[in-house]
C-alpha cells in the first residue's frame, strides 16, 4: 500500500500537458464591432506567463456582417509594442468569412512556440479589398488566465506597414499546451521506472 501510495504521489507531479486557456476576455461586457478590411487591420497583444507553450488555437468573438471577403487571424511577434513580423507557423487556419454573430476558432496547423513572459500579438486582416468583417471590441480591460491581453491595441490603414494606437481592446482567448521543463521529463521516466519495478515485483510474488 505504501508504494501505491508513493507512485499516487508521484503522479500527481506530472506536468499538466492537457490544452489550457492561457488569458481570455472573450465574455467581457458591452462588446461593439470594430471593422477588419483590406485598410483596416486589427491587432491586440498577449503575453504569456513564466511558463514555455506550444499553442493550440485563438477564439475571436465576430459580429454578424454581409461578409464575402477573405479573412486572415495570424500570430505576429512584437516589435517595441507593436505588431512585428509573423512569427513562425503564425498563419492560423479557420473560417475565411466569420460573417456571423458567434466566436470562431483558428488553429494552428503545425507547431507555434510561444516563448516565457514574452508578448505576442493576434492580427486579423481582410485580403481581397472586397467587404469587411466585424471583429467585437470593449473597453472592459478584465481578463482570466495566466497570461495578460495589452490594454491598447493597434490599428494599421496600410496593411500592417505602420501601426497605430486603437483606443478599444479586441474580444479574444488564446488556448495552449504547457512545454515540459527538463525536470518534468526526468520525473516521468522516475515515474516509469517506479511503475516498472512494483509491477515486476508483484508478478514475481
Amino acid at each position: 500500500m505504501k508504494k501505491i501510495l508513493q507512485i499516487v504521489l508521484l503522479l500527481s507531479l506530472l506536468p499538466k500537458l492537457h490544452a489550457v486557456v492561457l488569458v481570455s476576455n472573450i465574455t467581457n461586457a458591452t462588446p461593439f464591432g470594430s471593422s477588419v478590411a483590406d485598410t483596416s487591420w486589427l491587432a491586440d497583444s498577449f503575453t504569456t506567463d513564466a511558463q514555455s507553450y506550444t499553442l493550440n488555437n485563438v477564439n475571436v468573438d465576430m459580429d454578424a456582417t454581409t461578409g464575402g471577403g477573405n479573412f486572415v487571424l495570424s500570430i505576429f511577434d512584437d516589435n517595441s509594442g507593436e505588431p512585428g513580423s509573423l512569427i513562425t507557423n503564425g498563419t492560423l487556419s479557420g473560417e475565411t468569412n466569420p460573417n456571423l454573430d458567434q466566436v470562431y476558432t483558428y488553429i494552428t496547423t503545425a507547431t507555434v512556440n510561444l516563448a516565457a513572459s514574452t508578448t505576442y500579438w493576434v492580427v486579423a486582416a481582410e485580403t481581397l479589398g472586397t467587404n469587411f468583417f466585424s471583429w467585437s471590441a470593449t473597453f472592459d480591460a478584465a481578463e482570466s488566465g495566466t497570461g495578460t491581453i495589452g490594454d491598447v491595441g493597434k490599428f494599421s490603414s496600410n496593411q500592417g506597414v505602420s501601426w497605430n494606437n486603437n483606443t478599444i481592446i479586441q474580444r479574444f482567448s488564446v488556448d495552449v499546451t504547457a512545454v515540459p521543463e527538463p525536470s518534468d521529463y526526468a520525473a516521468i521516466f522516475g515515474i516509469g521506472a517506479i511503475v516498472l519495478v512494483y509491477y515486476r515485483r508483484r508478478f514475481k510474488s
